[in-house]
């Protein structure tokens, strides 16, 4: 699946979304933060974030915006859930 990112033929942001699902889907760290559950009108990451001090950078580095941004529209996902 690198392939394809490398190669063009895939989006490296979809790939980061896909490793954060499955990680998050058996229960362990997530690696950029894009899997989220809402928690009393608040979005969280659904699972730790490993080496969380770097998420920042490796978000930048596949073209996702800053965790905090994220975190920040999905606020209102989640406010208007409860």
């Amino acid at each position: 699946m690198t392939t394809a990112v490398g190669a063009g033929d895939a989006d490296p942001t979809e790939l980061a979304f896909l490793e954060d699902r499955i990680a998050v889907n058996e229960g362990q760290p997530q690696t950029f933060g894009s899997q989220i559950r809402c928690s009393r009108g608040v979005a969280r990451p659904a699972t730790p974030i490993k080496d969380a001090a770097q998420v920042g950078q490796r978000r930048e580095d596949v073209g996702l915006e800053p965790l905090a941004d994220y975190l920040a529209e999905l606020d209102e996902l989640c406010a208007s859930e409860q």
